[in-house]
Formats: structure tokens, C-alpha cells, sequence
């Protein structure tokens, strides 16, 4: 039988209802967007990848051998 929360207690779900991971999140994400603009930051992530592709292209490249190798049926949409 299932134990019930007491009424002063928080429910501690794991997995895709993890309450403890979504507070982290919420909050990482709160403290990152203080700090740090995305816009400029995608802007620079674009300027790099311009002025030296090489690396990307063989991460992408990388990437897309691992979920080939992982599910066969994913070579058809890569």
C-alpha cells in the first residue's frame, strides 16, 4: 500500500516528474540568463563557426556516425 505525504510535505517524484530537477533547472537557467546575453552569444557561436568550420563539421559529422551506429533506422533521416 502506498505511504501518503503528509500534508507539510513535498511529494520527492523522480524521473520526468522530478520536482527537486526542475527547481534546479529553473533556477540555473534564472542565474544564467542574469549573467549571460543568448543573443550575443549565438552571434559569436555563428562568427566562429564562419571563420573556422572545420571543427563543427567533424563534430557534426561525429555526432550523426554515433546515432547511426545506435539506431539503424536513424540513417535514413540523416
Amino acid at each position: 500500500m502506498a505511504e501518503e505525504n503528509k500534508p507539510d510535505e513535498k511529494p520527492d517524484l523522480e524521473g520526468e516528474g522530478s520536482y527537486r530537477a526542475d527547481r534546479k533547472y529553473r533556477k540555473d537557467l534564472h542565474e544564467f540568463l542574469e549573467h549571460e546575453d543568448p543573443d550575443e552569444l549565438a552571434r559569436k557561436a555563428k562568427r566562429d563557426v564562419e571563420e573556422n568550420p572545420e571543427p563543427y563539421r567533424k563534430a557534426e559529422e561525429e555526432g550523426k556516425r554515433r546515432i547511426a551506429e545506435e539506431d539503424p533506422n536513424d540513417q535514413k533521416i540523416i
